[in-house]
């Protein structure tokens, strides 16, 4: 896995049930957008991350974007990478 869609992966699961864009991917993890993009599609050939489309939940409008997968956050913890909004009490 290289490091830009390690970086891309990391920031999916700070967040393992919202979607993102592109841009704010691009924008949190200081890619350029077409960087950003070609990790995505590989993290979706790979099976790490997928592509959901926007739709309305409990009323309010949900965009289109990248969210992480069960084997995604799985790579991340097997390889040692610690992701904050993961971490339980006690875990170093």
């Amino acid at each position: 896995m290289t490091e830009n869609e390690i970086l891309v992966l990391t920031f999916l699961a700070e967040k393992p049930n919202a979607i993102f864009s592109f841009d704010v991917i691009s924008k949190s993890v200081c890619l350029t957008r077409d960087e950003v993009r070609s990790a995505c599609h590989s993290l979706r050939k790979g099976g790490f991350a997928d592509y959901f489309t926007g739709s309305s939940v409990g009323g309010g409008f949900r965009g289109s974007g990248y969210m992480i997968l069960l084997q995604g956050q799985q790579w991340l913890e097997s390889a040692g990478h610690v992701v904050a909004a993961q971490r339980r009490p006690g875990a170093a």
